[in-house]
């Protein structure tokens, strides 16, 4: 009786946090600010993306946005980048550079912070919308839609950064996680608790930036460029505006190392949350891992057909949860919907991102030009 209830408690938790999270993801509104006269800069840190630059530069180049410019800082790059953002240069007058330039012996922090810094320094407007080399627009409104979320007065705008749909298990395991990410910090925003963003997919204006001090107050940390930005803009009262619609899409990771490496140098911000996020995440994550491990154990030592169906039945009801999640994210994101793959998928990463959580607190953090 006391696995029953230990494994009936774990699967409560789960089942009202995907009804919470179901529901307030339906409650999110389309934007629908009068965008005349905002202009905004989007900027991208690159460091050795010459491949990446020339194939998507030209996408972002053709969104429907009547008052944009792209400003590209070179991070050392050791590659193209340099001659490549010349050449994008020469062809529109709407792509601007910046280029990093480390010295020796300097006490700067150079990674993507400083990078992002100089950008920030370029940009030309006040509103700033942030992505990554190796993204492109999920359709041609992405930059319009951000700029309806600053015109509603947000400071702080969150979209969503997904993945394009390829065969195999690996990326649709992937893509399942990232929906989960997705779901998990837009839901957690709209009932009042933001505490994470994306950097392939998120915008705020200077005025919050410089008021912040930039990421000066994390400035020693590898990561946190999207989420220790969202944490601090939110204890400083910046007004958060959520537009899942604005989506950007870039390659998952190819292989099970690669995104084991990704998620553990993301997951390393995680400590510094503050309590009650970090309490939440931990609760939501390890009741799902202990739900997998006592519903065999309930299964082979209880004695009560009655009480194995119920188990079960509350097993598959979260499972089932999660996948109306999905499909409304998917709905929010006007992207495809995997549900048969999101359904296969979930129980095995609950248990690896509790893997994950783990390895975060003892591996070394890896480059900033890891994707988060």
């Amino acid at each position: 009786m006391i696995l029953f209830i230990i494994l009936l408690a774990s699967l409560a938790i789960q089942i009202i946090w995907y009804l919470i999270s179901f529901f307030a993801l339906k409650a999110i509104k389309d934007q629908d600010g009068i965008t005349k006269n905002i202009g905004v800069s989007l900027i991208i840190a690159a460091r050795n993306e010459d491949e990446n630059l020339l194939k998507n530069i030209p996408i972002w180049l053709q969104q429907e946005h009547d008052n944009f410019e792209i400003v590209i800082v070179d991070d050392r790059s050791v590659d193209d980048t340099f001659d490549t953002i010349e050449a994008l240069k020469q062809s529109d007058n709407r792509v601007k550079r910046t280029t990093v330039v480390e010295y020796k012996n300097s006490s700067i922090k150079f990674g993507k912070k400083y990078a992002l810094t100089l950008g920030i320094k370029l940009a030309q407007h006040e509103h700033l919308i942030f992505t990554d080399a190796d993204c492109i627009p999920a359709d041609p409104y992405v930059l319009q839609r951000f700029t309806k979320a600053f015109a509603n007065g947000n400071d702080l705008i969150l979209g969503v950064g997904a993945f394009h749909k390829k065969p195999g298990a690996i990326n649709s395991i992937i893509r399942t996680d990232n929906q989960r990410i997705a779901a998990f910090y837009l839901s957690f925003a709209k009932i009042g608790l933001p505490y994470m963003g994306v950097g392939r997919a998120m915008a705020y204006t200077k005025s919050l930036f410089y008021s912040l001090k930039g990421f000066a107050s994390h400035q020693h940390i590898e990561s946190g460029d999207d989420d220790l930005f969202v944490l601090e803009a939110v204890e400083a009262k910046a007004k958060v505006g959520l537009v899942p619609s604005a989506a950007t899409l870039s390659d998952a990771a190819a292989s099970l190392k690669a995104w084991k490496n990704q998620k553990t140098r993301h997951l390393s911000t995680g400590i510094v949350y503050p309590f009650h996020i970090l309490l939440l995440l931990i609760l939501l994550d390890f009741s799902a891992v202990i739900s997998l491990i006592f519903l065999p154990l309930v299964m082979v030592f209880s004695h009560s057909y009655s009480l194995i169906i119920i188990s079960l039945s509350l097993f598959l009801l979260r499972m089932i949860g999660f996948v109306l999640v999905s499909y409304q994210l998917a709905k929010r994101t006007k992207l495809s919907y995997d549900g048969f793959h999101n359904f296969l998928a979930e129980p095995l990463l609950s248990c690896l991102n509790a893997v994950f959580s783990s390895l975060a607190l003892v591996t070394k953090k890896s480059g900033w030009k890891t994707k988060i």
